[in-house]
Parts: C-alpha cells; structure tokens; sequence
C-alpha cells in the first residue's frame, strides 16, 4: 500500500506542506489509525529538527474521508507524537473542502489536539494566512 500522504518542507515561506489522500485501503479503523500515527510520528520528528517554530499546512484532498478515518487521526493525535502541539509547529492550517473536518477545527483545539488552527479553501490562501 502506497502512503495516503506527503510531507515537504518548503521554504519561502518555510513551511511543511502536507497532503493527505483518504482511500478505501484505509477504509477500516486500525489500518487508518496506524497509518496516522506512522504520518504524526514523521512530522514530529521534521519538526524537532527545525531551529524555531514553523506553519504547517495540512491540505485533505477530495476522496470520501470516513468517519472511521477520522476517529483514527483523532485518537493518534492523543500520543507523545502530536506534531501539532510539537513546540516547533507555530500553527496547523487546513485546506479542505471537507465539511466534517471544517466542522470540527474549534473542537480540536479545545481538546488540546491543536494549538493554533484555522481553515482555507485553497494552498494560496493558506499561505497568505500563516501565524
């Protein structure tokens, strides 16, 4: 199984630029969850060898994302490997067209699974409102 997603560092802006690719391969919870985890342990580490604190843009491309996958991203989020609540991500910014994703950015911070959140309809737009 291919990976559902890739991280690039970028500079000018520096940021990490991320896609995630839902699929039916990740269809099932422990698959999703595992597969999480494997992206949130790789993005911690990037960002631990980073000088100072940079943005991260999170774009989740069209394709059906199941709530099952969504649990799972949550529940990964709820390790020591949570790149962002890593003291090096200055702030998460989401592009996606996904209404239950949009839905739940306030609740993500107020579970303490994000420190910094907010939404864009495009890449572009993400990189005009970096924190």
């Amino acid at each position: 199984m291919s990976k559902p997603y890739t991280i690039e560092r970028q500079t000018n802006p520096d940021v990490y630029y991320v896609t995630i690719s839902p699929s039916a391969e990740l269809s099932d919870f422990d698959t999703a969850y595992s597969v999480m985890l494997e992206y949130y342990e790789t993005l911690y580490d990037f960002l631990g060898q980073e000088n100072k604190p940079i943005n991260v843009i999170v774009e989740i491309q069209s394709g059906k994302f199941t709530f099952d996958q969504f649990l799972a991203g949550n529940k990964a989020a709820n390790t020591d490997y949570n790149p962002y609540t890593h003291p090096k991500c200055k702030g998460l910014t989401i592009v996606t067209s996904n209404k239950l994703i949009d839905m739940s950015l306030s609740g993500l911070v107020k579970l303490g699974l994000v420190k910094k959140v907010r939404n864009a309809p495009t890449r572009e737009d993400a990189l005009k409102k970096l924190f």
